[in-house]
């Protein structure tokens, strides 16, 4: 948007006109898109692609099961991570190439889904395993940890830091900037 295209003429004064941007979708047609994101052939390949490595955890030696369950933990962060922000710069479908090149960038993505799960499902899950009778806690820290977790995944990806995860006053910036689409986030 902006960029003069010469196809565009001003037929008043033959001027380079600039196009106008693509209308924005309606919340509705929002919803439908992220609802059919994943099934297409792109989903369907993911699904797949993210199927093997966890199968193969499961197989009778623990020292390769280890490491298959560590490769699909990766993988599944990075796409996830990959997916929010190929879905926020407003691409369609699913970022199918994955730019997680090195080692590095794997074990980075794996640690960055791990903060993010232990501070959503982390305070429910050690109220249940420490505390089993106070069940109603854990079902509240649970639903707590799952209206904070998108806000968390959010500070990552925006930021590209995951010590971003760890600091509320990042997660405030994000909530701050649409609190009315934020409980629609959670939802999805």
């Amino acid at each position: 948007p902006g960029r003069s295209d010469p196809s565009y003429v001003c037929t008043d004064c033959g001027a380079l006109a600039v196009a106008l941007p693509e209308p924005e979708p309606t919340e509705k047609e929002d919803l439908r898109q992220a609802l059919l994101r994943p099934f297409d052939l792109e989903g369907v390949l993911l699904i797949i692609a993210l199927t093997i490595p966890a199968w193969l955890s499961n197989i009778p030696f623990p020292g390769f099961a280890f490491l298959f369950m560590a490769i699909y933990l990766g993988c599944l962060s990075a796409i996830y991570f990959q997916t929010i922000e190929h879905v926020g710069l407003g691409r369609a479908g699913l970022p199918f190439s994955a730019s997680v090149t090195t080692r590095q960038d794997l074990v980075a993505a794996l640690f960055r889904g791990v903060v993010c799960l232990s501070l959503g499902l982390g305070p429910a899950w050690v109220t249940v395993v420490f505390f089993p009778a106070a069940w109603p806690l854990a079902l509240a820290l649970l639903l707590v940890g799952l209206f904070i977790m998108p806000v968390v995944i959010l500070s990552i990806v925006t930021s590209g830091h995951g010590a971003n995860a760890l600091n509320p006053f990042v997660w405030w910036q994000i909530y701050s900037r649409s609190p009315r689409k934020y409980p629609l986030l959670v939802g999805l």
